[in-house]
């Protein structure tokens, strides 16, 4: 390869890579927030969540149930679209808040929202629609959000040898979520941004919540998870 053509193509790498950054800094992610709203210890297993996800199961097993609200916030200068649809892709678990980066990811269950119909993304729309909220600069997110309370299972204990999660009981955890907000496809994306771009800037990336801070008893007051399912 000629000097002539490496220059080209650092020259091409930097500026579709200062392209990305200024994109990002006119267009910055929302900020979230998680709220939890509901905290429950249960033994067993509760329906609905993967089996295979965990590679077996126990009678004895305790998990912590918790529902969540998410609450997010424009910090750009340009109205932000955001999705009302989304999807929780890693539950990061560390027990000191500044190694989250370092910190194991659990297994989520996945949000059972089914494929998304794309007629109600808005296909067809010229401007955004109920699956979204238009967010002005420096403001929060809507009735969508709280009133929507996400559920989010974290595996305490499991005795089973054929489960190998860490025994957290006794312990002091942070939790940190990572949302994905596509949950229809990237072209579609493409092009809902495209035709949107006079009323805010469509967010379809990921974001990651604030660390939560959980202090898990020795002996938690599980109940039985019968009855308890995702839902």
């Amino acid at each position: 390869m000629s000097a002539c053509i490496l220059r080209i193509l650092v020259i091409f790498a930097f500026t579709a890579n200062l392209q990305a950054f200024q994109s990002r800094a006119t267009n910055p992610p929302p900020e979230v927030i998680v709220t939890i709203t509901e905290q429950t210890y249960c033994l067993g297993r509760i329906a609905g969540f993967p089996v295979d996800l965990l590679d077996g199961e126990s009678p004895d097993r305790i998990t912590l149930a918790l529902r969540l609200q998410l609450t997010f916030r424009n910090i750009g200068h340009r109205p932000l679209i955001l999705p009302v649809l989304l999807d929780f892709s890693k539950l990061i678990v560390s027990h000191k808040p500044g190694s989250m980066a370092k910190a194991s990811e659990r297994v989520v269950a996945p949000l059972e929202w089914g494929e998304p119909d794309l007629k109600y993304i808005g296909l067809d729309t010229l401007e955004p629609n109920k699956a979204f909220e238009l967010i002005p600069p420096g403001g929060g997110s809507g009735d969508y959000f709280a009133k929507t309370h996400f559920p989010i299972h974290v595996v305490v204990f499991d005795p089973s040898p054929r489960v190998h999660v860490e025994d957290l009981r006794g312990t002091k955890i942070f939790l940190q979520l990572e949302v994905d907000h596509l949950r229809f496809p990237k072209d579609l994306a493409d092009t809902l941004a495209k035709r949107w771009a006079r009323y805010g800037y469509l967010w379809t990336g990921t974001t990651r919540t604030q660390a939560i801070h959980i202090e898990i008893p020795r002996t938690p007051g599980a109940v039985a998870c019968q009855g308890m399912k995702i839902d």
